[in-house]
């Protein structure tokens, strides 16, 4: 076995959701270090946005297996990659917020 035969696993299910991730991450905790003027709250919308973007895709396929449990091959790809994207979406963006509330909760414990 080639240590290439590995690489289009490692990219699906690592590469992929944490740059989804670190982008959700970055977008809405920027926004947000400008709105509270801290910078630490990026680390934990990024951090949130990754756990997130996992949680998210597996609801993503677990919903595509109850809602379509025997697709044809071309149609069974395209709603499979519809369902993880969206799952993606929704589980970083929710992530991050969750991050958020987590930071503040975190900063007024230490004040």
């Amino acid at each position: 076995m080639n240590l290439l035969d590995l690489l289009p696993s490692t990219v699906s299910l690592v590469l992929v959701p944490i740059l989804y991730g670190l982008i959700a991450g970055i977008t809405i905790g920027g926004f947000t270090a400008l709105r509270m003027r801290k910078i630490l709250v990026i680390i934990w919308t990024i951090v949130g946005a990754i756990i997130g973007v996992y949680i998210g895709s597996g609801i993503g396929y677990i919903l595509f297996n109850i809602v379509h449990p025997n697709p044809d091959f071309i149609e069974g790809l395209g709603l499979i990659i519809f369902y993880l994207n969206i799952g993606m979406l929704i589980g970083s963006i929710s992530g991050a917020e969750i991050g958020i509330i987590i930071f503040e909760r975190w900063r007024r414990s230490r004040s």
